[in-house]
């Protein structure tokens, strides 16, 4: 089989696996691993499948591989923090994205995910620096821009994280869970301000479940809102 064949198969397999069809991409992979078993990008979308289709053990082998052809392969190190989140194993996810992000420095995507992997542990200002430097790769990340509203309230800081919320759904009034951590945002300036004005301990207990009312209705809102374009997901093409 000549690179150009092998080089198309590829490309359709990452197709086939973006439009959710894992079962057809990794026939492909397989098929360009029987041709050349040392296929680095085959075998690294071999893991990734292995991986979302709960075949962590055949993942792990396939990504070893991966590193031992290729032991700075920066998207193999993202796999490898994923698995190692979904286990639980937050530190080792951060070890394995940053050692990612410092291999492919303009990669955004790794930076967020080593900003989910660091909020995991409670390391918000880390968290906050790798979001910023994602959204100043690429400005248009809304998940970027939703993460440091995450990662500003994790550090007490209300007003910038309500201001980052806002931005948000700015961009996107239907970005699933902003409307509610917006609510949350405002509860915890309100009850600030609680006690700033001496209002008291006793103030904060209506404080707070005003704000949860709203966040809440605010989170319907965002599911009115999002309801139209998940039906329109689900109808078949014309």
């Amino acid at each position: 089989m000549g690179k150009v064949a092998i080089d198309r198969m590829l490309l359709d397999a990452v197709a086939h696996y973006g439009a959710g069809r894992a079962m057809e991409a990794g026939t492909l992979c397989g098929d360009i691993l029987s041709a050349d078993p040392d296929h680095i990008p085959a075998l690294h979308l071999s893991a990734v499948i292995a991986f979302v289709t709960d075949r962590a053990a055949e993942g792990a082998v396939l990504l070893n591989r991966v590193f031992s052809l290729d032991p700075q392969h920066g998207p193999a190190f993202g796999t490898l923090g994923d698995a190692l989140a979904v286990k639980g194993e937050h530190e080792g996810a951060v070890a394995a994205f940053q050692r990612g992000v410092m291999l492919r420095p303009k990669d955004a995507g790794l930076h967020i995910k080593l900003g989910v992997a660091l909020c995991d542990l409670s390391r918000f200002d880390e968290a906050e620096a790798a979001f910023r430097r994602a959204i100043a790769l690429d400005g248009g990340l809304t998940r970027a821009r939703f993460n440091l509203a995450v990662a500003l309230a994790g550090q007490q800081r209300p007003v910038e994280a309500e201001q980052a919320y806002r931005e948000v759904i700015a961009r996107d009034p239907a970005y699933r869970g902003v409307w509610l951590n917006l609510g949350n945002a405002l509860g915890a300036w309100a009850g600030g301000v609680t006690i700033d004005r001496g209002l008291g301990l006793g103030a904060l207990p209506l404080v707070a479940a005003v704000i949860t009312a709203i966040g809440l209705l605010l989170a319907l809102w965002s599911l009115r809102l999002d309801r139209p374009a998940v039906l329109a997901a689900q109808c078949p093409a014309e």
